[in-house]
C-alpha cells in the first residue's frame, strides 16, 4: 500500500497543478464576468432604445381618434364650392391684360402733357401771355 502513495513531489506537482488550474479557472471566470456585464450593458441600452421608440409610437387610441377626424365628401365639396365663389370673384387675366394696357396709355398721355407744362414753364411764356 505505501508503494501506491504519492510522494512528496507528485503531491507538490499535483498542488502546483492543481494552483494553476485554479487561477486559470479565476482569470476566466473574471473574463466571462467582464463580458457579461459588457453584454447586459448593451442589451439594458437595447431594451431602452425600444421602450423609448414604442413611446413615441401612436396608440391605436390615437389613430381611431384620427381617423374620426379625417375630411368627409361634403367637407371636400364644401371646400371646393368656397374656392370656386372666390374664383369667380378674381378678375380674368385677359381683362387684367386690358386694363394694364389702358393704364399704360394714360400714363404715357400724362408723360407727354407733363413735358410740355415743363417747357411752357422754363420758356416763362406764361409771363407774357397774361
Amino acid at each position: 500500500m505505501i508503494q501506491t502513495k504519492a510522494n512528496s513531489t507528485e503531491l507538490d506537482n499535483i498542488r502546483s497543478e492543481i494552483s494553476r488550474i485554479s487561477c486559470d479557472c479565476n482569470s476566466r471566470a473574471q473574463t466571462m464576468g467582464r463580458d457579461l456585464d459588457t453584454v447586459m450593458t448593451q442589451m439594458g441600452q437595447k431594451v431602452d432604445n425600444v421602450f423609448k421608440e414604442l413611446i413615441l409610437k401612436a396608440s391605436l387610441k390615437d389613430l381611431l381618434q384620427l381617423l374620426d377626424q379625417k375630411v368627409n365628401v361634403s367637407d371636400v365639396n364644401t371646400a371646393l364650392q368656397t374656392i370656386e365663389k372666390e374664383m369667380t370673384n378674381f378678375v380674368k387675366q385677359t381683362r387684367l391684360k386690358e386694363l394694364l394696357d389702358d393704364q399704360s396709355l394714360v400714363t404715357e398721355a400724362l408723360c407727354a402733357e407733363n413735358c410740355v407744362a415743363r417747357w411752357v414753364w422754363k420758356t416763362g411764356e406764361l409771363l407774357h401771355a397774361g
